[in-house]
């Protein structure tokens, strides 16, 4: 099975390519930096707040976890 082949409208030598770009990367820069700080577990206040309780962030809960350690979630083969 191969994976479709989609046709693409990209004019990188149209004139409102750069314009485009311009825009756009610093609207992706700011997707990066949010992504990075969810895969923190939010906040710095956040995180020592959670932590203050004795909880686990969601991230270190799992980090220790495999699913072949986890009898139910084996696959079938």
């Amino acid at each position: 099975m191969t994976a479709p082949v989609f046709d693409t409208k990209l004019a990188v030598e149209s004139e409102a390519f750069p314009a485009n770009a311009a825009h756009n990367r610093p609207l992706r820069d700011e997707l990066h930096a949010k992504v990075a700080q969810a895969a923190l577990g939010g906040s710095e206040a956040a995180r020592a707040k959670h932590v203050a309780c004795g909880k686990l962030l969601p991230r270190d809960g799992w980090s220790g976890c495999s699913i072949r350690a986890v009898p139910s979630l084996k696959s079938a083969s």
